[in-house]
């Protein structure tokens, strides 16, 4: 049985929903079960488009971070501003809105506790019993905020059998890495389990201003679960867990043309930019400290009409975020930290039938409370002699013209001392080129209420319709404000203060068929609804707009599939046609002179995904996914600067993934394993902009391993290979040209403000060593 298990990556490698059986044992596919329907089912009789990864694949292809799912399901694509702020995407599904009580398109459910924020996907993947990926709206079942799509973790619970296994790894970097898992019944009904991972790795850039290395590792998990079964038909499950990161601040390489800055500043450094994307010169190496704990308590009822659930979850979350560079220059152009505050409450009830007709259903209500608080702390240096210097004087400067800021430079009469009343403070108008500092602060409560009910009915053998609705009440309260020097960018109110509130409500339904012609083949067709609340930002550069809320965003999807099996069961292919259209699309930009939150009219995204997966020997399988997407959108605000038709972000145009898998059980009985894939993505944006500092691309990415266990089980080694060709992957990009040239510099050679960028990579080559014991 342990070289079947063994051998469901397969499938995995790449998110497919089967695996290959390997050795004498048999030639067909295995299959995946998943709760992607809130019941458990062969993902291959479930109408959702799916990417599922078993524990095994998990494991074996080091997916420890929600980045490293982002190179291995089509279609997807995570940004990431810094280590507090993530931006999960999913078929034009995202949101780069990252202020307190914001919610990601792309909701994350970890053993049915609910994680959304844009702080929420730094999270720690050990012991993961499954990752299922669920492509679309989901606007019943896992209803909260979900318009591009959910990711549904599920964590190992504890066994009644004793179980102790140990892993260290080392790599480059000096990566160490230690996890432990300890398993096994405490009395006759209560079992428990108790899990640890450590990883701690050095830089992976490095500063040549503080000469250290940044974008290093360094955190710590655990958890706990007490499982109770007194009786066959009840359980009881307590979970508890806590997380620990103590990091570096993040790495921006600094990209320049050979024109010559005017940053003055720069200019007396004699500042010299260099070609190595992994060396930068930031003034300050930054540092991430987060804590993180959860508790949750489950209850399940079975009875002969189905199964009662009771789920209910605490977490907090606090981050100290020092202010780091986003200039990636040795001076503090424009450094921002954001220390996030999160206490979170969730209770679920839920009753999945097990009627014995062809009617079934999974109803409940789901409610929810979140107090959340984050703080921009941010320092900018606006030179006078540069464009960013004519957009602060155009904000503040009575003396700035209009002819002034469209040449790109500073009026002299904006560098006297003459003073200036901005908000609640006076100022001299000098000061406003000086270093300055401020902060914007919001704390938002969240309540919502969420009665939710999808049934199935079996109208003959072979066909089936489902129907589904949720309808969502979310009211969300803000108190925030700013203190500090005056800052085009993100203060141009210094020491305002808002208290206000606001709630929306709207039904989101699901509306499909099935039809099964043999047991080997589905097909489907389903419309369904998404909705994502409203929500506040205070770090905007347009006074008015302060606590004013942007409006919800929602979604129509129509997705039509088929998931086939052929040649007794050797050859696996899915294909999936979608079309999916929103109203309100919510999104943040940076366009230079304004810092934008706010609605696009509509935008739509269609594409094609098909998976594939093949035994080719009894040894020797294939896979290959690609995905095609087209995207587009209208009504965008003129202010946003825009081009019309515009894609939403991580609209990847066409996405190639492909492995190969070996696994041949030796003469001896030991396994000996080979796992290769590869990844290619089209030119896409990150953000929801034309920006091209915001394009990223994946060209040829890959990852390799090989495997070797003992035939007792007990010990096994690997040695593996990630970004094996090293590869520079924007996950993130700026666009601060205004802060280094002038007007002059920038009419002479408009490439100026298209090429300079401050990207932030992906990690670049790792490899190493994993050695593991079962006791």
């Amino acid at each position: 049985m342990r070289h079947r298990t063994y051998a469901r990556v397969a499938a995995g490698l790449f998110g497919s929903s089967a695996a290959f059986t390997t050795g004498a044992f048999a030639q067909e596919l295995d299959t995946i079960v998943v709760s992607a329907e809130r019941r458990e089912e062969n993902v291959q009789d479930v109408p959702i488009a799916i990417n599922a990864f078993d524990a095994q694949t998990i494991d074996r292809q080091r997916i420890q971070e929600f980045q490293d799912l982002a190179l291995r399901i089509p279609g997807f694509s995570i940004s990431a501003f810094q280590k507090s702020r993530l931006n999960p995407s999913l078929r034009g599904g995202s949101s780069s809105l990252p202020s307190a009580g914001a919610e990601g398109a792309v909701g994350l459910f970890i053993d049915d506790q609910y994680f959304g924020g844009p702080g929420d996907f730094e999270v720690d993947l050990f012991d993961v019993e499954r990752i299922e990926v669920l492509r679309g709206p989901q606007g019943t079942l896992f209803g909260r905020n979900t318009t591009g799509g959910s990711i549904n973790v599920v964590t190992r619970n504890p066994s009644d059998e004793f179980e102790a296994i140990m892993d260290v790894t080392y790599g480059n970097f000096n990566q160490v890495q230690v996890r432990g898992l300890l398993t096994g019944p405490i009395t006759d009904t209560l079992s428990g389990l108790i899990t640890m991972s450590s990883t701690d790795r050095g830089g992976t850039s490095f500063n040549e201003v503080t000469g250290n290395d940044i974008d290093n590792i360094n955190k710590a998990s655990i958890r706990g679960k007490l499982l109770w079964e007194p009786t066959d038909d009840f359980r009881a499950l307590l979970t508890a867990s806590f997380t620990r990161r103590d990091e570096t601040g993040i790495a921006r390489d600094a990209i320049f043309l050979d024109d010559p800055i005017t940053n003055s500043q720069l200019v007396d450094l004699g500042f010299v930019p260099d070609d190595e994307p992994r060396v930068v010169q930031q003034f300050d190496d930054g540092r991430y400290v987060s804590n993180q704990v959860t508790v949750g308590l489950r209850f399940e009822k079975d009875t002969p009409y189905g199964q009662f659930l009771s789920i209910g979850s605490f977490r907090s979350f606090d981050s100290d975020h020092a202010e780091a560079s986003l200039a990636g220059v040795p001076i503090q152009v424009f450094s921002i930290g954001e220390p996030r505050q999160v206490t979170a409450l969730q209770q679920e009830f839920r009753f999945v039938s097990d009627f014995d007709s062809p009617f079934n259903i999974v109803s409940g209500v789901f409610l929810y409370y979140s107090d959340e608080g984050r703080t921009v702390n941010a320092t900018t240096t606006w030179d006078a002699q540069t464009f960013g210097g004519a957009f602060q004087a155009i904000s503040f400067c009575p003396f700035q013209t209009d002819a002034d800021f469209n040449g790109g430079v500073v009026n002299p009469g904006c560098l006297t001392n003459d003073p200036v009343t901005i908000g609640n403070q006076t100022v001299t108008l000098g000061s406003l080129f000086d270093t300055n500092g401020f902060r914007v602060f919001e704390q938002v409560e969240t309540i919502s209420v969420a009665p939710f009910a999808e049934a199935t009915l079996e109208l003959t053998d072979w066909f089936s319709v489902i129907a589904g609705g949720r309808w969502t009440y979310d009211e969300k309260s803000l108190v925030g404000g700013s203190d500090g020097a005056p800052d085009f960018f993100w203060n141009p109110d210094p020491g305002f203060r808002i208290d206000t509130s606001e709630n929306w409500s709207d039904f989101t339904w699901r509306f499909g068929v099935t039809i099964e012609p043999t047991d080997a083949i589905l097909l489907y067709a389903t419309a369904s609804k998404g909705f994502r609340s409203g929500v506040f930002d205070l770090a905007r550069s347009d006074p008015g707009s302060l606590g004013v809320p942007v409006d919800p965003e929602t979604n129509i999807s129509y997705e039509g599939g088929i998931k086939s099996r052929w040649f007794d069961d050797r050859v696996q292919l899915n294909v999936t046609y979608f079309d999916v259209t929103y109203r309100d699309l919510q999104f943040f930009i940076n366009t230079g002179p304004a810092s934008l939150s706010t609605n696009a009219g509509e935008a739509n995204v269609n594409g094609v995904e098909l998976e594939f997966v093949g035994a080719v020997t009894p040894e020797l399988t294939a896979s290959f996914q690609w995905s095609h997407q087209n995207g587009t959108s209208s009504d965008i605000p003129p202010e946003a600067e825009l081009t019309p038709g515009v894609p939403p972000a991580g609209t990847v145009p066409n996405t190639y993934i492909a492995s190969l898998n070996y696994a041949k059980e030796m003469a001896n009985g030991n396994l000996f394993t080979v796992d290769l894939d590869w990844t290619r993505k089209d030119r896409f944006g990150l953000e929801f902009n034309d920006v091209p500092q915001f394009q990223s691309e994946v060209r040829n990415l890959f990852n390799a391993r090989v495997g070797y266990e003992f035939a007792d089980g007990r010990w096994s080694i690997a040695a593996w290979g990630k970004n094996l060709a090293n590869e520079d992957i924007v996950i993130y990009g700026q666009d601060f040209w205004f802060a280094f040239y002038d007007g002059p510099s920038l009419f002479a050679n408009e490439d100026v403000s298209t090429e300079t960028a401050q990207p932030r990579y992906a990690e670049p080559r790792t490899y190493g060593v994993t050695l593991r014991h079962e006791f």
